[in-house]
């Protein structure tokens, strides 16, 4: 895939207070990563977001914040896999938190 579409995905991971049961919700509810990125305040606000969550999405300083992070990833030669990508290896579906 390309870096494109990890972007959007890297930037709610790097959006402040946004934890991983809110932004799966947004993305029930909004369908994708740069649809989020590209609602209004008042859609975020809507969707019952803290303030200081909507802004962050709204400045769309995660995206600028996740660009960085994957130039620097793709620079020391790492790739970023989702789970459901070829190349991933089984073993990687045995990580333990």
């Amino acid at each position: 895939m390309d870096s494109d579409h990890y972007l959007g995905w890297l930037a709610l991971a790097l959006t402040p207070g946004l934890g991983t049961r809110m932004a799966g919700k947004l993305l029930r509810e909004m369908g994708n990563p740069l649809q989020i990125f590209n609602a209004s305040l008042t859609e975020l606000e809507s969707h019952h977001l803290p303030a200081a969550v909507a802004q962050a999405i709204h400045s769309r300083r995660p995206l600028s914040d996740a660009a960085k992070e994957l130039a620097a990833a793709q620079a020391a030669g790492c790739k970023l896999l989702t789970w459901d990508e070829p190349e991933r290896r089984p073993s990687c579906m045995c990580l333990e938190t």
